[in-house]
């Protein structure tokens, strides 16, 4: 709640023209301004957009298994373990100081 309300005061949800972008952009700290501005390592970004993707997918996923559509179940968990091979490069990135 504290991200989406970080995201409402920065003005970046009426900037964007998708709010689910602005709230990504707040989450993994890039300015929607200007996105090549980034202000987390590259460790933490990894790990922080690897847990978005891993959460979208998990979404996806029980949508999919919800509405009995097995290409958005399949798109979902392939997306959920996308997410979670992103999320561990994030900290092998820290470990190893990248």
């Amino acid at each position: 709640m504290i991200l989406i309300q970080e995201a409402i005061n920065s003005n970046q949800i009426s900037l964007a023209k998708n709010p689910i972008l602005a709230i990504h952009g707040v989450l993994t700290k890039k300015s929607l301004v200007n996105p090549k501005e980034k202000i987390m390592k590259p460790s933490t970004e990894d790990r922080t957009e690897g847990k978005l993707h891993e959460v979208k997918g998990a979404i996806k996923e029980s949508v999919g298994e919800a509405t009995g559509d097995p290409n958005l179940e399949d798109s979902g968990n392939a997306e959920k373990i996308g997410g979670k091979a992103q999320k561990w490069i994030g900290h092998v990135e820290k470990v190893v100081g990248a």
